[in-house]
């Protein structure tokens, strides 16, 4: 059944990547081949940097690159955090997205968060190939009254969002404590954390959300709030439940959207049998829906048609058939969960990313 055309993306992937490195600088990458609308520098592009090293590693590629092209590709990125003090201490910033954004007006709170988001990209590519950032993240809540005040200040009506910015919070503390000798604070503020998700698990679904909100809204926050449960290896409640709900309905309008229920009914399936068939079959029908996204120049556009056009709402590409970074990223994370559950991931030698 997969012996065909998924056996030979390894390659076909990896030299996709090459065409879009700038290869004056190992380090600097394009969106795509030719509707990019960001050329890479020193203070552009620390997205598509991070995107390109964790596909690298996600193929399972990392060994075609010499020692001196890493480093700088690592040294590139690392390149882009702040000073660790003042209120952005540590956060990682791509000064040419935050401009965009800045100009936008009214938006400060959506730049910090987009920060934040791109913080924990970087640091989990850095992580991913044996590196790491220069210094702790420094800009979070720090007390568990501020994290209970942060957590409950966020739109859960709209929990995509919500529980990706909480998340945050875990993958920080964990990094902090791992690198930095911050055990304190992770010890003391990330079981605030799980009560506060605990509070806001729906017990009809499983999915973690206030108010009203769509189907696709409660699938993207569940994949955003069980991030935390795997980076700290642990069971959360209502499994079935929300197996049931996942199952239950439609996610596949684009990259992003597949990825993340794949990813709850993969990290679900970690802790029960419960639907077991189901779920492969549903994993099955996942990697044809991927299929349509793969692209004649070897790799996956973010959109079954075209390439993604916006990164944070900022303006990438135009929308070309052609593949994109970020959807390369996503859908090879989603064939690797399938080939997980399926039994064919083992041949492909592909392997999750940190997040």
């Amino acid at each position: 059944m997969y012996a065909g055309w998924i056996y030979n993306l390894t390659d076909s992937i990896w030299n996709w990547l090459l065409s879009i490195r700038d290869e004056r600088h190992p380090g600097y990458f394009y969106y795509c081949q030719s509707g990019s609308k960001l050329t890479p520098s020193a203070k552009a592009g620390l997205g598509l940097s991070s995107l390109a090293l964790k596909i690298a590693y996600q193929i399972n590629c990392l060994d075609r690159l010499s020692e001196s092209e890493l480093r700088q590709w690592t040294d590139h990125i690392r390149a882009f955090q702040r000073w660790p003090w003042g209120r952005l201490a540590g956060l990682f910033e791509d000064k040419a997205i935050i401009r965009v954004l800045d100009r936008q007006g009214g938006r400060n709170d959506y730049g910090i968060q987009v920060r934040r988001a791109e913080t924990r990209q970087s640091c989990a590519a850095l992580l991913g190939v044996g590196s790491h950032p220069r210094w702790s993240i420094r800009a979070i809540p720090r007390t568990k009254r501020q994290v209970i005040e942060y957590i409950d200040s966020l739109p859960w009506h709209l929990p995509w969002g919500a529980a990706s910015q909480a998340t945050h919070l875990v993958f920080f503390l964990n990094l902090n404590a791992d690198l930095f000798g911050q055990a304190k604070a992770q010890q003391e503020l990330i079981p605030t954390i799980l009560a506060t998700f605990d509070e806001l698990q729906d017990k009809e679904t499983g999915t973690w959300f206030r108010g009203n909100t769509s189907p696709e809204q409660m699938v993207n926050g569940a994949m955003k709030v069980l991030t935390a449960y795997a980076l700290l290896d642990k069971e959360f409640a209502y499994l079935e439940k929300l197996i049931d709900f996942c199952l239950a309905v439609s996610n596949d309008q684009d990259a992003c959207h597949n990825v993340d229920i794949l990813y709850v009914l993969h990290q679900c399936s970690r802790w029960t049998d419960y639907r077991r068939q189901d779920i492969e079959d549903f994993a099955a029908q996942r990697v044809d829906v991927i299929r349509t996204h793969y692209k004649p120049d070897g790799a996956f556009s973010f959109f079954p048609e075209h390439t993604g056009t916006h990164y944070y709402g900022v303006e990438m590409s135009e929308p070309r058939a052609e593949s994109d970074v970020h959807g390369t990223h996503l859908l090879v994370w989603g064939l690797t969960m399938a080939g997980e559950l399926l039994g064919f991931n083992q041949d492909l030698g592909w392997q999750m990313p940190i997040t």
